[in-house]
């Protein structure tokens, strides 16, 4: 019974999201699989940043505090999305082809990974050290007390205690309707983050005009993957961080192609919960802040007035969703626990040096067929092989995504400071599989794009010789 109760507060949180993103998508760009994928992602970081702000104003979370606020303002979107849907009406054209079997095949196959990741999320513990001591046990404490227990803040009982707080507030909300907290209903999450990276990856691909057999075999690529199947169940945040970043820079990608506002604002408010999941995320935050000052180029932004408004509007967007728990996070005080101002002062020839070892770890990620299948040897082939098309408008965006992702982490890992017990490979061994998961899909996303590109050139080809 517990199952089916966790799952009311993440349909609410879903409805909050949608709602909030039609009222915004007055010209009904986004497809009903696109809104609902994006509705549950954008969601879930909706609520986590109000319940940050309960906690500021010394609020609990009963029911009067969270649920009324998210249902009234679900209310509130939904009537709003209404009006502006009804002043810009334009009904979504569905034209319905008969499935082949390799179509329905691989829709077959999609559906048994799901099912396979949701039976593990709902049936093993949390066992791993980050998912149990950095979320887990701070969601129960959180759920037990319906506050914010300041000693989970203590560095002396968490190593990692100021970590931000999304993974662990979206386990207590979806505990809110249940008894107490119980780790196998909260984790309903995991999988559904699958599911809607999954959903919204296929309808990426068919709105940059993929068919619809090449969509569903990218998508049962990501899918299939190993270390993405473990990370949809295990209670780890970087599949949530995963999702949340190549959401956000896939709607990057769609409003330099469409020059769509929606994309824009939903790509700033995607990267900016990014930040609410890992430390990391603030990184990767400007990344993309930096990444929409070069796209204004691209979409024809000459002057610099122009450009700076852009970014600007962007770099708002983010602060807006990042600000809560920054405050909260001056607030509570406490260390980042591997890099910090001096680790810049104390650089070193022998850090500098990590690159030999981090190289050496980066190869193994790579070819390593038994976490990633081919995804990475496949990128790999096409960027060496045809690196010029990569450079293209089409892709070059995502391509420096990619690049800067590994550019912020490899930094870290020359920066971090040396440690007794935790040296340079051990820290390789235990989170390079875990860099090389964020942004898997949007490797595969370009993998796709390139697929459908290099398509298009040899038909074209083709024409011009006949």
């Amino acid at each position: 019974m517990n199952f089916f109760l966790s799952l009311v507060p993440i349909i609410l949180s879903t409805a909050l999201g949608c709602s909030l993103i039609r009222v915004f998508d007055s010209k009904n760009l986004l497809k009903k699989a696109e809104l609902l994928s994006l509705g549950f992602v954008i969601g879930l970081g909706l609520v986590t940043w109000w319940m940050i702000i309960l906690f500021h104003f010394k609020q609990t979370l009963e029911s009067s505090f969270l649920m009324g606020p998210i249902v009234g303002f679900s209310a509130l979107f939904f009537v709003l999305s209404m009006i502006v849907n009804k002043l810009h009406s334009s009904k979504e054209s569905i034209h319905y082809l008969k499935w082949t079997l390799s179509e329905t095949l691989m829709l077959l196959g999609i559906g048994i990974h799901f099912l396979v990741v949701l039976f593990q999320a709902l049936t093993k513990p949390m066992e791993a050290f980050d998912a149990v001591f950095n979320w887990g046990l701070k969601a129960k404490a959180i759920t037990l007390s319906q506050a914010l227990p300041w000693e989970l803040f203590d560095n002396s009982y968490y190593p990692h205690s100021n970590y931000p707080l999304l993974v662990p507030l979206s386990q207590v909300f979806s505990s809110s309707l249940i008894d107490g907290y119980d780790e196998f209903s909260a984790k309903w999450i995991f999988p559904l983050f699958l599911l809607a990276m999954a959903s919204f990856l296929f309808t990426s691909f068919r709105r940059s005009l993929l068919d619809r057999k090449s969509s569903l075999f990218f998508v049962f690529m990501l899918v299939s993957t190993p270390l993405v199947i473990r990370h949809s169940f295990n209670g780890y945040a970087d599949w949530i961080f995963s999702v949340y970043f190549s959401m956000s820079s896939i709607c990057l990608y769609f409003w330099v192609r469409e020059q769509q506002k929606i994309f824009f604002f939903l790509s700033a408010i995607l990267i900016g919960m990014a930040g609410l999941t890992k430390d990391e995320g603030i990184a990767l935050c400007v990344l993309q802040v930096v990444l929409t000052g070069f796209c204004c180029s691209e979409i024809g932004y000459s002057s610099v007035k122009e450009k700076l408004r852009v970014i600007g509007s962007y770099f708002v967007v983010v602060c807006a969703v990042l600000f809560p728990w920054l405050l909260l996070k001056t607030l509570i005080g406490g260390t980042t626990h591997a890099i910090n101002t001096t680790s810049f002062l104390t650089l070193s020839w022998d850090r500098i040096t990590r690159i030999i070892p981090i190289a050496y770890q980066y190869q193994n990620q790579v070819f390593g067929l038994r976490v990633w299948n081919l995804i990475w040897i496949i990128f790999l082939v096409a960027v060496v092989f045809n690196f010029r098309k990569f450079l293209l408008p089409e892709l070059r965006h995502l391509f420096f995504a990619i690049l800067g992702v590994f550019f912020v982490y490899t930094s870290v890992y020359i920066l971090i400071p040396d440690h007794p017990e935790m040296d340079i490979a051990w820290y390789l061994k235990t989170t390079a599989s875990r860099l090389f998961l964020h942004p898997v899909s949007v490797v595969i996303f370009i993998i796709g794009l390139f697929y459908q590109l290099e398509k298009t050139t040899n038909i074209s080809k083709e024409n011009k010789n006949n």
